[in-house]
């Protein structure tokens, strides 16, 4: 007998049964399903077993290594569809799909039966399939994608299938869509060929070495396309050189003004190998098909500086190279040769930019005045440079412009203006806590990554995003020195900006040493000036008489400059010396000039040719009132403070009545020295007689220099190169005298400096009273005591980096520095 129930039970264990064996068939087709997705990714299967419908519902899968699978094991992996529905109708999105495979995978070198690889190749089929005529830049890409392949078959057939079309268009006389297709092909061979050249020469993979080797399997000749280059020693090379090729090709199918587009990037893959005697012969041969191109003009000087600027005399040859090339530009492209641009911070550019352009015209005329590192020279070594970095940013990154832009304006460019080229690979650093650190380097930028220890890691290197030109809009590294880092980082361009420009490597720069100037100021007839100067030229980095391989006729060449606030010269006076014994720790020299009452730079240089050797200074001032001396009404000169004073007439009537020993203010412990100065227009009394008391103080100093480059650019009455007393309590002594009136009254005292004195910079300082009118005048200069020990030779081959050079400026305006380096005890060095 059943149950009221018997029924629905039967029902729900037959229910049961259908679902089990329903879960079973779906587990067995699941299993097949991954059984095939497995055989398709570890056994190379092809794809072409697989029905449309199953290849639609394969996923592949990559990471940020360009690591590739059928399930998700990887943290971080996107997942991409094989062919989907749309594919199968429309070739334009089974092209998209194609591509999207490719750029998940970084376009890194791969196995043509990988999973991914067998998906695009599918989707390729299906467009080329529904599409009557093939689009040649679908060949294009498609040959450049199957260039990846480390099947040289595979890599053959899509290369010569593009050069097929490529050649039957170019004979049906579409040269349109003819350099369209090759640009597309070019640009690709060249950002791949960059960021092989750019990877760390470590772990390089068997695949790489595959893919690089393009000749393999290629014909000898194309019908269109030029030559594939043998295969090069090192990763990238023989790819780059086949992208000069390619665009070298473009540019002789191209007439007009987009025809500078592709010579330029013709150049820029020897610019980025640094292979300068190639980028000579490209130029010289290119020019000979477009003389005066713009795009070709700069190269040839650029080449020639980085193959001859070791030799100084080959300076100013190439920079009238550049001014011949210059010539040639259109006028905003010639702006960024030669302009005041990127030199300065970008601050300080927004400031000039504040100013009318005559005002601004005049700043920048000066401001390379100022930051000409010798004035001995016939060249701007900074302007030389510069004009190098433009020319050279403006190949490198000429892929990546956008219209009416500039390579160098960039955001790569413009870090590579004030920075420099950049080291040409990444640098393995460390293996820590299963990361491998990596880094690149500019002057004071440094960018460093951290890539997942496996055996994937050299695909992080593979696509383009490591390349120097993406690296200007990376956020920089948190030690990196040169740059605050605060709550939003900052990146390498906005980094470098926030600075002035660095020139290391430019000659002389960071290479000189510090000439000692004592400058006195006395006045003369119709409100000008006598100026006495002296200086005091270590000579630690110049060669001896005795130095190996020295020339015989080797001179010691110092010049005195005197020029006007614009540069332009007033008076230049040298001086030649023959080289001295080895036991000689200076060289000293002395000029009295006159000039007159507005504004001056000055500069001390001293040079001797055979090595290079260079060193250059400027008057230290005490104060900013010391920079100006009044030419009417009571009042003093400057202080002379010179080795020894001889009066030449007695009683001495000016200055000038003397004859000096000079010492340019540095002197030795327990050493006597001789201060001088005029006393002008003080007050008779009743009798006719002048009476004054002098009040003089030594104190100790300390030494400053400002980098406040906008007050030199506008010749404020500022002081840079200052010594500031810093004693209040120091000792002082006083004497009054009196005498017939006159209008100038001139004093000499002689003084020891004290055997305890520190060595270094103190500053003396004498006031003087007139006793009848009750007004005093106060003037003051640096003297510095030297250890003679402190200033023996060292090794002069080649000259060593010392002490920052003080730059040329007025007689009391801000010199200009190098941007900020960790402090210099001057005194330890001097």
């Amino acid at each position: 007998m059943r149950s009221a129930t018997g029924e629905p039970e039967i029902a729900m264990r037959i229910w049961g049964l259908a679902i089990g064996a329903l879960f079973v068939l779906g587990c067995a087709h699941a299993a097949k399903q991954q059984e095939r997705v497995r055989r398709a990714v570890d056994l190379a299967d092809s794809l072409s077993a697989f029905p449309e419908t199953e290849l639609a519902a394969i996923i592949t899968y990559s990471d940020s290594l360009g690591r590739r699978g059928p399930e998700r094991k990887y943290a971080g992996m996107r997942g991409t569809q094989c062919v989907s529905l749309a594919s199968q109708v429309d070739p334009t999105t089974a092209i998209a799909a194609a591509q999207r495979l490719i750029e998940r995978n970084e376009r890194v070198p791969f196995d043509s039966l990988d999973l991914w690889s067998l998906c695009a190749t599918h989707n390729w089929q299906l467009a080329f399939g529904l599409s009557g005529e093939i689009p040649l830049t679908w060949l294009a890409d498609h040959a450049a994608t199957s260039l990846l392949s480390i099947h040289a078959a595979h890599r053959a057939k899509g290369l010569v299938r593009f050069d097929s079309a490529l050649a039957a268009t170019l004979a049906r006389g579409d040269t349109t869509q003819a350099r369209s297709a090759l640009a597309q092909f070019a640009l690709e061979m060249w950002v791949r060929a960059q960021a092989r050249l750019e990877r760390p020469l470590r772990g390089i993979h068997d695949q790489e070495h595959a893919v690089h080797d393009l000749a393999a399997g290629m014909p000898l000749r194309f019908a269109a396309l030029p030559p594939i280059p043998a295969t090069s020693d090192l990763l990238g090379e023989s790819e780059a050189e086949w992208a000069a090729r390619l665009f070298t090709t473009g540019a002789e199918w191209t007439k007009g003004p987009r025809r500078s587009w592709w010579y330029r990037l013709s150049l820029a893959p020897w610019v980025a190998m640094a292979k300068w005697d190639a980028l000579d012969s490209a130029a010289t041969h290119s020019l000979t098909r477009a003389p005066g191109d713009s795009a070709l003009v700069m190269a040839r000087p650029l080449a020639h500086w980085y193959t001859e600027r070791a030799r100084p005399a080959a300076a100013a040859r190439i920079d009238s190279q550049f001014d011949h090339a210059a010539a040639q530009l259109p006028r905003v492209d010639s702006v960024r040769y030669d302009g005041f641009d990127n030199v300065l911070s970008a601050d300080d550019d927004e400031w000039r930019y504040g100013f009318l352009p005559d005002t601004r015209r005049n700043i920048d005329r000066r401001g390379w005045v100022v930051l000409d590192p010798m004035w001995t020279t016939p060249t701007n070594e900074i302007r030389l440079a510069k004009r190098v970095r433009v020319a050279e940013s403006d190949y490198l990154y000429a892929n990546v412009t956008r219209v009416g832009q500039s390579g160098s304006e960039t955001h790569a460019g413009r870090l590579h203006l004030r920075r420099g080229r950049p080291s040409m690979r990444w640098q393995f650093v460390e293996d820590r806590g299963g990361l491998l650190h990596f880094e690149r380097l500019w002057d004071g930028v440094v960018q460093r990554i951290a890539i997942e220890d496996t055996r994937e890691w050299w695909k992080a290197f593979s696509g383009g995003r490591q390349r120097a030109a993406q690296m200007g809009v990376w956020a920089i590294a948190k030690n990196t020195p040169d740059c605050e880092w605060h709550e939003i980082p900052i990146t390498a361009t906005a980094c470098a900006e926030r600075q002035r420009a660095l020139w290391t490597g430019v000659r002389f720069v960071g290479r000189m040493d510090t000439v000692d100037v004592m400058l006195a100021r006395f006045r003369a007839a119709s409100d000008s000036v006598d100026m006495h100067v002296e200086s005091r030229i270590p000579l630690r980095t110049f060669p001896h008489r005795d130095s190996p391989r020295v020339r015989r006729d080797s001179r010691i060449i110092t010049t005195l400059f005197l020029r006007n606030e614009l540069g332009g010269p007033i008076i230049e006076k040298t001086t030649e010396a023959a080289l001295l014994p080895s036991n000689r720790i200076a060289l000293t020299h002395q000029w009295d000039v006159r000039t007159g009452t507005g504004q001056v730079m000055h500069r001390v240089e001293s040079w001797e040719a055979s090595r290079d050797a260079a060193a250059r200074g400027v008057m230290h001032f005490s104060s900013d009132a010391a920079i100006r001396i009044p030419v009417r009404g009571f009042g003093m000169s400057d202080v002379l403070i010179t080795g020894n004073a001889v009066e030449n007439r007695r009683p001495a009537q000016r200055w000038s009545d003397f004859t000096f020993t000079p010492n340019a203010g540095v002197v030795a412990q327990k050493e006597r020295f001789s201060l001088l100065w005029e006393i002008y227009e003080l007050t008779p009394g009743p009798d006719g007689r002048v009476r004054w008391r002098v009040d003089i103080r030594r104190e100790a100093g300390e030494a400053t220099t400002s980098a406040d480059m906008r007050d030199a650019l506008t010749t404020a009455t500022k002081a840079g190169a200052k010594v500031e007393a810093d004693e209040p309590d120091a000792a002082s002594l006083n004497y009054t005298r009196e005498a017939p009136a006159r209008a100038v009254i001139v004093e000499h005292v002689k003084l020891p400096i004290p055997e305890k004195a520190p060595h270094g910079r103190h500053v003396v300082s004498i006031k003087v009273t007139d006793l009848v009118s009750g007004r005093s005048e106060t003037r003051s200069t640096p003297v510095r005591v030297l250890l003679p020990s402190l200033q023996q030779r060292i090794n002069t081959t080649p000259p060593a980096p010392l002490v920052a050079p003080s730059m040329g400026m007025p007689t009391g305006s801000r010199p200009v520095v190098r941007p900020p380096r960790p402090p210099v005890d001057e005194n330890r060095l001097h």
